[in-house]
């Protein structure tokens, strides 16, 4: 087998909507081929900060670019039109009754940025040794359209895409079967899902729905799990002063519906209660939805939070239950570090959560829009003396993060399947 130093790795990761820092999902995968491979090349949107995060990674070197870049691209969007692969994808659209000025838009963005970025990595193989190259896409979108463009053109390199759940799932992306995917799962070498359920309505709602030849396109879709990295050893306490302590994590929007979680708390009378909300977004309407109650109750509206002080609070602070009544979800990052403290988990069974959560090792809420569900949900969880039920959801939180979502666990796998390729 060839030695994994020997490997060259161009990662990309182009997601505006994230905000203008080097995000820290870019930052560890693109630190994990760094470790092991010669040289990485980096092909991101131009951030104002984040770069310190790699300056000891030696062997990296950053091809960044801005959005105005992009939009002097744009005339390289029209051929991107005119071949069978986008014929074929069009011919559905307009089946399913999608086709329109905002379909247009999408496949101009799509086509633009992956062109752009296309342009930069066949510069980067053009001058470089064309032996035990990689490519990495860490979205199944516009970066994967380029990685594809870019083993069409140069067939010796490997090129992969992740793939999470705004890409393929249809209540966050009305064109989820479309996208240039037609021509990426023809072109590339493999889309790597974050998680099963991901994985089968890609194959059940989009290739065996739209794909003459299925089984080729499905051979080449496999599950590799994202996780995270524990920053500290110890484990989160529960409370033992009847006061129960809830932790939320997310973004405050309509598919998070954190709304919901006020609700509960507006309802909440059986003790004392204290949440705590890392994330940020519009706060005013959530507070407003918390009427006077006779009982305590404590709420901390944190907003966003740095990575490291969410770990911090985790250990610093007793902590009962991790509750996420979301609408939409993939496999949250958000619950895997909850669980490698050992924090116990509520969650609303959508998306891949059931991969992460169960009775186990928290509790699944089938009915997602039941506000008394919750709340019986979180009544196991009332703290006090030693509780064996809820000792045993704690441990069984920890050892699910500990066997399928410890970072450096997922992260060697990942590393040895690519090795592989080059036996």
């Amino acid at each position: 087998m060839q030695n994994s130093y020997a490997l060259k790795a161009i990662v990309i990761f182009h997601a505006p909507n994230l905000g203008d820092i080097l995000h820290p999902f870019l930052v560890k995968e693109v630190k994990m081929f760094s470790k092991k491979y010669k040289e990485v090349h980096l092909i991101c949107l131009k951030s104002k900060c984040g770069y310190e995060e790699l300056s000891n990674c030696d062997n990296v070197k950053i091809h960044d670019y801005t959005q105005e870049q992009i939009k002097l691209h744009i005339g390289a969007a029209i051929p991107c039109f005119f071949n069978r692969y986008s014929f074929s994808e069009i011919k559905t659209v307009i089946k399913n009754g999608q086709f329109g000025l905002k379909y247009l838009k999408e496949c101009f963005r799509l086509y633009t940025v992956g062109d752009y970025i296309y342009k930069i990595i066949a510069q980067i193989l053009k001058k470089e040794d064309k032996k035990g190259w990689i490519i990495d896409s860490y979205w199944f979108s516009n970066g994967a359209y380029a990685a594809a463009k870019a083993k069409k053109k140069f067939p010796y390199i490997f090129s992969f895409t992740r793939a999470h759940s705004f890409e393929i799932d249809p209540y966050k992306n009305q064109y989820y079967y479309a996208g240039a995917k037609y021509y990426i799962q023809s072109f590339i070498d493999e889309i790597l899902f974050i998680s099963d359920s991901g994985r089968d309505f890609y194959l059940n709602s989009i290739i065996n729905k739209y794909v003459a030849n299925a089984e080729v396109f499905s051979e080449k879709c496999k599950v590799f799990r994202l996780g995270t990295e524990k920053k500290h050893k110890a484990l989160s306490k529960r409370s033992m002063d009847n006061v129960l302590r809830i932790v939320s994590c997310s973004r405050i929007d309509v598919e998070k519906r954190v709304e919901m979680i006020a609700d509960v708390i507006d309802q909440w009378s059986f003790s004392a209660i204290e949440w705590t909300h890392f994330g940020g977004g519009d706060t005013a309407h959530i507070l407003s939805r918390i009427g006077d109650s006779v009982i305590s109750k404590k709420i901390n509206l944190l907003g966003y939070c740095s990575n490291e002080s969410i770990h911090d609070y985790y250990i610093s602070n007793p902590v009962d239950v991790f509750l996420s009544l979301s609408a939409s979800e993939g496999v949250p990052v958000s619950m895997m570090e909850a669980q490698s403290y050992g924090i116990p988990i509520v969650a609303t069974n959508v998306g891949g959560v059931s991969e992460i959560v169960n009775n186990e090792n928290g509790y699944l809420l089938n009915d997602i829009y039941d506000v008394k569900g919750v709340i019986n949900a979180l009544l196991l969880f009332l703290p006090g003396d030693t509780n064996e039920m809820i000792e045993h959801k704690r441990e069984n939180s920890y050892m699910n993060w500990k066997e399928n979502y410890d970072q450096n666990i997922n992260d060697q796998k990942l590393l040895i399947h690519i090795d592989s390729v080059y036996r």
